[in-house]
């Protein structure tokens, strides 16, 4: 296997509603965050990758960055 490069990225905000509340001590989430990040390579070869359980303050301050 060779490397490969990589020619573009995406970030995406994933929100998926949970079918049951969950109750923190924080509050109750309602649904789920997620980032997906995808990595498309010279090769036209597409990886996704999951950043799971991500909450909403991470997300914003990711999008806030430059």
């Amino acid at each position: 296997m060779r490397n490969s490069k990589i020619v573009r990225t995406d970030l995406l905000e994933v929100a998926l509603p949970l079918t049951t509340p969950y109750k923190t001590g924080f509050g109750t989430l309602a649904d789920r965050n997620t980032l997906l990040v995808r990595l498309e390579t010279e090769d036209g070869l597409d990886l996704y990758v999951d950043e799971s359980w991500i909450n909403r303050h991470t997300i914003r301050r990711i999008k806030s960055q430059p």
